[in-house]
């Protein structure tokens, strides 16, 4: 059995022995913890949900209630505790067979939600332990690391203008205002041995590199006629260009009715991502999500910029390179502004 509770339930997180944290863990801030740890707490309720529908799981239900606390309780009546610890920026986990452990959300050699104490990630302690208890189901928990998108410089700073010159961030990365929401599309370079493949094939591989960025809207309210008319432009250029449409980026905090109306649209022959953009430790961060908007890919940005990439956008924006990048909307008002003819290293 399982359940969403909305009920506060606070446990005792008092560190009595001075700091848990690992020496070699890395300091992030309390808006990025709480997005990490939320998402790994999703990860490991939904994988325990189902897991407990199975036989031999040795689980009999899992509950998540309102600020951060997962509660499992096994058939013998042992219960697992995973809690968020805001003091420390860490995972509190109490356990009937280990015991109590902390977990960091990253180490300084790329190891997620990890403990050196226990030397083992929160999913594998807690997959350890149930088979102690004799489960033979475990959950099977997403991967902590996300899913890795490589992003070239183009496809990395066209969003981010978008944002700042239509006012949604400012050039020091705070958020200005939320009425207004710009939405584009991330394609891929196809690969030459699927440049003849059939467009409506679901099977396609998964794209690595994300190359371009075409900027749509910044109208909160998008009309079904001009969506359709944004990405059949989009297909036209992308088909021209041997292109894919693999992901859309939003300045939302998370995908709106519109983006997830247009990822639908295009899930019709691949799933695309969703990225929307945060602004985190004084940079934007792009967080993942799944097409339906409503589950993150990852718990983090999960891409790889290029090197200096936010170095260079902040002198992109320093020198109004954004002046001259356009989105359909603009187009729609003035014919002449092309939302394909933008050139990041200016005319």
């Amino acid at each position: 059995m399982a359940s969403r509770a909305v009920v506060a339930r606070f446990f005792s997180t008092e560190m009595h022995h001075g700091s848990v944290t690992p020496p070699d863990a890395i300091e992030i801030d309390g808006d990025e913890y709480d997005a990490r740890a939320d998402d790994v707490l999703d990860n490991l309720f939904d994988a325990v949900d189902q897991a407990c529908e199975k036989d031999g799981s040795k689980i009999s239900s899992v509950d998540l209630h309102d600020g951060g606390v997962l509660e499992v309780e096994t058939d013998n009546g042992q219960t697992f505790v995973i809690n968020k610890h805001e003091a420390s920026k860490l995972l509190w986990y109490s356990s009937p067979v280990s015991g109590p452990g902390y977990f960091a959300p990253e180490m300084k050699d790329g190891k997620k939600w990890w403990s050196e104490a226990l030397n083992a990630s929160v999913f594998d302690q807690f997959s350890r332990d149930l088979r102690e208890m004799g489960s033979t189901a475990l959950p099977k928990f997403r991967s902590a690391e996300g899913q890795q998108q490589t992003f070239t410089l183009e496809a990395y700073a066209k969003p981010q203008l978008h944002a700042v010159k239509l006012g949604v961030f400012t050039s020091r990365w705070t958020l200005l205002t939320t009425s207004v929401c710009v939405v584009g599309v991330l394609s891929a370079t196809l690969p030459s041995r699927f440049v003849s493949n059939d467009q409506n094939d679901k099977h396609w591989a998964s794209f690595n590199t994300i190359t371009e960025a075409v900027p749509l809207f910044h109208c909160g309210i998008v009309g079904t006629p001009v969506m359709k008319l944004g990405l059949s432009l989009v297909d036209a250029y992308c088909q021209k260009k041997e292109l894919k449409v693999v992901a859309l980026y939003t300045s939302a905090a998370k995908p709106t009715p519109v983006v997830r109306q247009m990822a639908t649209a295009l899930g019709k022959y691949s799933a695309v991502i969703i990225y929307c953009m945060q602004v985190r430790s004084k940079k934007v961060t792009m967080v993942g999500y799944s097409p339906d908007g409503l589950r993150k890919d990852s718990p983090d940005c999960s891409i790889a910029a290029p090197e200096g990439a936010d170095e260079k956008v902040v002198e992109m924006i320093s020198t109004a390179r954004y002046a001259d990048l356009y989105d359909l909307d603009d187009h729609l008002h003035d014919p002449s502004r092309d939302i394909f003819g933008y050139n990041l290293a200016g005319a």
